[in-house]
């Protein structure tokens, strides 16, 4: 059984996966940056981005910060 400290959280294809423990240091910092920046919790942040590994990540960071509202560009 693998721990999770090896588990994988994201896969995509061409790209290296992504393990719980980066994704977690992804999202921290990334939060981080939106809090320094003056949005709190209750704010909105519209993420425009196309469907994969970015955007996922880009949303989980935006939620541990603020209200995310992801926004397809194909729509």
């Amino acid at each position: 059984m693998s721990s999770v400290l090896e588990a994988k959280a994201l896969f995509a294809p061409g790209r290296q996966p992504l393990s719980y423990p980066d994704l977690r240091a992804h999202v921290a910092c990334t939060a981080a940056g939106i809090r320094r920046r003056g949005f709190r919790r209750n704010d909105i942040i519209a993420l425009i981005l196309p469907n994969g590994p970015e955007m996922a990540t880009a949303f989980l960071s935006v939620c541990a910060a603020a209200v995310c509202a992801p926004l397809n560009p194909v729509y």
